[in-house]
């Protein structure tokens, strides 16, 4: 009796070892997914607080960026004064334009003159000496001599 206890306390014994070995493979395969799934977590984890400090982020630079950015009142009245602008650039345009062809027209008056004054200057020696219209005057005599001296071979 003693060696059949024996024998039964040893298959107990083995039952034992082997339901301890299947439970220690069953806690080690559960430690394993626990441990992926944390990982997993984790990860995520990490994910969402870079999105949130994306997220921060991008927030105060659209906060700045709207502090910086016109009103409508304000973008308003700048248009008005664009316009207002633009009619004075117009009105001085036209002016520009005329005072151009004013400008113009002195121009060539001027540049009339100047010719006219140097065929002055180059046939002035030359006119000096003659007499007759292009010649000078004749002082004294009177207009009917003028029109002599004008006319030669005519009496006067």
């Amino acid at each position: 009796e003693r060696e059949s206890d024996i024998e039964r306390l040893q298959r107990e014994l083995e039952e034992a070892q082997e339901r301890f070995g299947k439970l220690m493979k069953e806690s080690e395969s559960e430690r394993k997914q626990l441990q992926d799934a944390i990982r997993k977590v984790s990860s995520e984890l990490h994910e969402a607080a870079m999105m949130a400090r994306y997220m921060r982020e991008t927030m105060l630079k659209s906060k700045r960026d709207a502090a910086a950015s016109v009103s409508p009142s304000k973008f308003a009245e700048l248009i008005a004064q664009l316009e207002e602008m633009k009619d004075q650039l117009q009105a001085l345009r036209k002016d520009n334009s005329s005072l151009q062809g004013h400008n113009t027209d002195l121009f060539t008056r001027l540049e009339k003159n100047r010719r006219r004054l140097e065929l002055e200057r180059q046939f002035l020696p030359l006119i000096r000496n003659v007499k007759g219209p292009l010649g000078p005057k004749v002082h004294g005599h009177g207009a009917a001599n003028a029109v002599a001296v004008a006319r030669p071979g005519t009496a006067p």
